[in-house]
């Protein structure tokens, strides 16, 4: 600044702007760089982004499994229930049973 007999406050900055982040003092407390926040903060975004789209992408297969669970149950209970001598034994011995499958065949088919 002596050098050039300039002392505004853009020449200033222009300086600090030339110098090479490594080699500019840093303060303590100030971890980041004002000039480089915007860079940081579309980092954190993209990182933010990167792990909602790992939970979605984890929350919808496990949807698409319970949905094929639900659809196996609801034919075993079907074919269990439509079967006589199945579904003789189970109304004698265990009717909580049959009444749970009805449910599930009923919710199945929406």
């Amino acid at each position: 600044m002596k050098g050039y007999k300039d002392y505004s406050v853009v020449f200033a900055q222009s300086l600090i702007l030339k110098t090479p982040p490594p080699l500019r003092a840093t303060r303590k407390g100030r971890k980041r760089n004002p000039w480089n926040k915007t860079a940081q903060r579309k980092n954190d975004l993209l990182k933010k982004l990167g792990e909602a789209e790992q939970k979605h992408d984890f929350y919808s297969r496990l949807y698409k499994q319970y949905t094929i669970d639900l659809l196996r149950l609801a034919i075993y209970a079907r074919a269990l229930l439509t079967n006589q001598r199945i579904r003789e034994h189970l109304d004698q011995h265990h009717p909580e049973i049959v009444a749970r499958f009805e449910t599930i065949i009923a919710e199945a088919k929406g």
